[in-house]
């Protein structure tokens, strides 16, 4: 009788760019006799990772769908947050679920940690500013205050705002770095309003 357990390796390329919505990856099954396709599903995998990330890996489809070996089989992956950007950085764990791959004489594939990936999207999008400013009409007074609304892609670091971030230069070769008084908000986020 045949007492011999699939087995079963991976296929997986890391994420470098944003902006896809799923990952595909593939499993291929190896046995003495034959695999058993119609055990092939979207409960065989599941895909771990950062912030509690945990997902059943869908099953596409098999490259021979009829019962043999080896078999590889496709599976994809929805992005965290929709798409894959800088927020899921991190490793990803894909592992064997146990009692879901089976031969055709009944042996189960054992649970096992098929490999992993990591997503590594770098951010090359630089923020930007705009200035809300009005004009001095009469005299009096001693300070004059505006505010630059900086905006990211992802987020703009509030602990990089201070006195050497804004020159006002105006005649008779007036130039002095603005003051720093405070942002709107006072953690990482876009946009940040500081004063």
């Amino acid at each position: 009788s045949d007492t011999v357990a699939p087995t079963a390796s991976l296929t997986v390329a890391n994420i470098t760019n944003s902006g896809s919505s799923t990952h595909t990856f593939t499993v291929t099954y190896s046995d003495n006799v034959g695999i058993d396709v119609s055990d092939l599903n979207g409960s065989d995998v599941r895909v771990t990772g950062p912030n509690s990330y945990s997902q059943y890996a869908t099953f596409v489809g098999v490259d021979v769908n009829a019962d043999g070996t080896p078999r590889t089989a496709t599976y994809s992956i929805t992005a965290p947050g929709g798409t894959w950007d800088l927020a899921d950085n991190g490793t990803y764990t894909i592992s064997l679920l146990s009692g879901q791959v089976s031969d055709t004489s009944g042996n189960l594939a054992a649970a096992v940690t098929l490999g992993t990936f990591s997503v590594g999207v770098s951010d090359t999008v630089a923020p930007t500013a705009s200035l809300t400013v009005a004009n001095i009409t009469n005299t009096g007074t001693s300070t004059h205050t505006f505010t630059v609304t900086y905006s990211d892609n992802v987020a703009v670091d509030v602990s990089d705002l201070n006195g050497s971030d804004v020159r006002v230069t105006g005649p008779n070769s007036y130039s002095q770095y603005a003051t720093f008084v405070g942002v709107d908000t006072n953690a990482d986020g876009t946009p940040r309003t500081a004063t």
